[in-house]
């Protein structure tokens, strides 16, 4: 009986994960990867430190998401974005669109 209910948890998680819209997704699934790794490299140990890292990867992982999306790349691509930035962190992103863009402008 219990690991009936347990797979009636899973599959209730997953049909909420699902429903999600694409916004809330990529935040979510940027702001964990960024949880994630903070915690596992360990070189911020202040919460609100990580609370910020955690909330800027979830928004660049939201307007990257909208970015491809207005340019018409399917979902999956969006996704990708938002674990992409979310591995990466914000700092390394923000270090690479400037070495993008600056390359760009030359």
């Amino acid at each position: 009986m219990e690991q009936l209910e347990k797979m009636r948890m899973i599959d209730d998680f997953k049909e909420a994960l699902g429903s999600l819209p694409l916004g809330a997704y990529n935040f979510f699934f940027a702001g964990v990867l960024a949880l994630l790794r903070v915690l596992y490299d360990e070189e911020e140990t202040r919460p609100v430190h990580i609370l910020l890292e955690v909330l800027m990867c979830g928004f660049l992982g939201v307007g990257a998401g909208w970015a491809l999306t207005s340019m018409g790349s399917p979902a999956e691509l969006t996704h990708f974005a938002a674990a992409t930035i979310g591995y990466i962190g914000q700092q390394e992103f923000r270090k690479l669109a400037l070495k993008f863009l600056n390359r760009k402008i030359d």
